[in-house]
């Protein structure tokens, strides 16, 4: 049995841009999974989360590869700025805010 499809990555992903957020990270990094969309893939190769689901939270690919040249499923590297989403904060003043980074 298994969960995907069922919502729990995204939920855990929201709440770890939620934790950030209220932490004034500035730059969110993972390292998903390339999935075709038709393809099947064991869950155990899915850990990180697949790259859909961190495009569709707002990531964008900045690496093309993250993993072995040699391992089955290709992962990258995606991040998201949350700095950028807070300077169009009007309620938050500038000078609050920190550069700190982190991987999920």
């Amino acid at each position: 049995m298994t969960a995907r499809g069922q919502g729990v990555g995204r939920a855990l992903l929201d709440a770890a841009i939620e934790f950030a957020t209220a932490r004034n990270v500035g730059t969110l990094e993972a390292y998903p999974v390339v999935v075709e969309p038709s393809a099947e893939i064991n869950p155990d190769s899915a850990f990180t989360g697949t790259l859909p689901m961190f495009e569709r939270a707002g990531f964008h690919v900045v690496a093309d590869r993250a993993s072995d040249p040699s391992s089955a499923h290709t992962r990258v590297v995606v991040r998201r700025d949350i700095r950028t989403e807070k300077a169009s904060d009007v309620d938050t003043p500038v000078r609050s805010r920190t550069s700190r980074s982190l991987s999920i």
